[in-house]
């Protein structure tokens, strides 16, 4: 029997022993995986420190010699090869934003063999809209509802998103009262006014469908136009409304500061040019007078188009209008005598609906966008041999000969 028992406790002794060992090694083994994890996480940090103090610094490298600074971005895989529904340009460069969400920056020397000399996914659906905001940067909206500010090596300087809604077009205030805010026009009708990721005020979606223009009125108003053809103001700080106009039958699908005036463009096929203090009597009035104001003149309006007019954009004098039938229509505002006159149109039917238009003036050319293929089509600015180059060429009683009308295309881009 005492054998018995000293065998077991020998054996219980030895499992104990086992145990003790075992905890030892576990200990040591959870110590060295968690200096290890410290080590990492401290070198991770270090990294993101750095990436973070990267971002908004500019380079003085061309941009033609400079690297895409991230893997994702491989010059080698063409993430533009997509249709075009942005353009926009800065003094040596072109920059198209595509339906996938692609960004890519061309020279301004540009012939049918051009290649990007950078492209990148910016964001995750269609961009809405490009625009210049110095020589060396530019900002990108997206249907997704993000946007941000990129210098020319396809940096990012600033992001953000506006979260629920689908914006059309967004608008930043750089002085006044509101500065540093943003507004954005979306695909529900309603203007929002943003600062520092911060909602400030929303409208209740007086426009109905959809906004698709905005335009500050002065420092302390806005200007929004829609899918109800009503031109509407807001005052910047409270959203409060200051007056609304009838603008268009139909969508008033554009709005800009033209000159001295404004121009709007409509579903109805016209483009208009108003007086620019058509919201003028109601500085600081309450929003109950804003009816008072509905009977504000046109200076003047063409029909340059039989349907929706889905973009235009203008430099100096002439204004070029596309629509959702694949035309696009170069006019001309005479500020003297308030006129306007058609010089030339395209009739593309793959161009439809157009997304995107530019006027190079430097280049005597346009860019057009649109349809489903991943091109972007040249034409010369002022059609078939140098149609109407000055204003005396002009003539209100003269209409232009159909075959006047129709330019060629100069060169095509295919991506």
């Amino acid at each position: 029997m005492l054998n018995t028992y000293s065998f077991y406790l020998l054996k219980s002794t030895k499992l104990f022993i086992s145990l003790g060992l075992c905890c030892v090694l576990c200990q040591v083994a959870c110590q060295v995986a968690c200096q290890e994890s410290l080590q990492a996480s401290k070198q991770g940090l270090k990294q993101s420190s750095d990436a973070i103090a990267s971002i908004g610094q500019t380079s003085s490298q061309d941009i033609s010699q400079s690297t895409v600074p991230s893997k994702e971005w491989d010059q080698n895989f063409s993430y533009h090869q997509s249709p075009v529904s942005a353009l926009s340009q800065t003094e040596d460069y072109y920059i198209f934003g595509h339906s996938n969400g692609a960004i890519s920056i061309w020279n301004s020397a540009l012939n049918e063999y051009s290649q990007a000399i950078m492209n990148y996914l910016a964001h995750e659906q269609s961009i809405r809209m490009i625009e210049q905001i110095t020589k060396k940067s530019f900002r990108s909206l997206s249907s997704d509802g993000s946007w941000a500010e990129w210098d020319l090596q396809g940096r990012v300087i600033k992001r953000g998103r506006l979260k629920e809604n689908s914006p059309n077009v967004m608008l930043s205030s750089a002085d006044g009262p509101t500065k540093g805010f943003s507004f954005f026009g979306d695909a529900k009708g309603t203007v929002t006014a943003m600062h520092q990721a911060q909602r400030i005020w929303r409208t209740a979606g007086e426009h109905g469908r959809a906004v698709f223009g905005l335009a500050l009125y002065d420092q302390q108003r806005l200007m929004s136009v829609g899918s109800d053809g009503w031109a509407r103001c807001w005052f910047n700080q409270n959203g409060e409304t200051c007056g609304a106009l009838s603008m268009h039958k139909g969508w008033a699908t554009y709005l800009s500061k033209f000159q001295d005036h404004w121009l709007t463009g409509g579903s109805d096929g016209y483009i208009k040019i108003w007086p620019s203090k058509i919201f003028e009597s109601y500085r600081g009035q309450p929003a109950q007078t804003a009816k008072a104001n509905t009977q504000s003149q046109a200076y003047a309006q063409l029909q340059v188009h039989p349907k929706n007019i889905t973009h235009i954009t203008h430099q100096s004098d002439l204004i070029l209008s596309g629509d959702d039938l694949g035309h696009v229509c170069l006019s001309r505002w005479d500020a003297d005598d308030r006129f306007l006159k058609k010089v030339w149109q395209i009739e593309q039917p793959h161009l439809a609906p157009i997304k995107a238009l530019m006027i190079d003036l430097s280049k005597q050319r346009i860019l057009v966008g649109g349809g489903t293929k991943a091109q972007v089509q040249s034409y010369p600015l002022y059609g078939i041999n140098g149609l109407q180059q000055s204003k005396s060429e002009a003539s209100k009683d003269k209409e232009p000969k159909d075959n006047e009308l129709n330019a060629k295309a100069k060169f095509i881009i295919q991506f």
